[in-house]
């Protein structure tokens, strides 16, 4: 009896797709064509200056917030260098 036919559908296939005289076939939708090549040309012009534009305003800022974090650190280090020039000068007035 191991050779009986079952009428099980099997692991992968459901019951909504199990025949092709199905009346519920749903077609695959309509593929576009864009045969306009002149759009799609002009929308890489508009995208390539507006990254050009883009770059070109960016480089600027980043040099002055380059130029901002040297000047930062110089100031640092100088009031670092004089903090501790006055610590010094404290504890040489302390051990007076």
């Amino acid at each position: 009896m191991a050779t009986k036919a079952t009428n099980k559908l099997p692991a992968r296939q459901g019951s909504a797709n199990s025949s092709s005289e199905s009346s519920y076939y749903i077609p695959p939708p309509p593929v576009l064509v864009d045969n306009n090549r002149q759009e799609t040309s002009m929308g890489f012009l508009v995208c390539l200056i507006s990254m050009v534009l883009v770059f070109v305003l960016m480089l600027p800022v980043m040099g002055f917030m380059l130029f901002d974090v040297k000047s930062a650190r110089q100031e640092c280090r100088y009031e670092r260098q004089k903090m501790e020039q006055l610590v010094r000068q404290i504890e040489k007035e302390k051990e007076k």
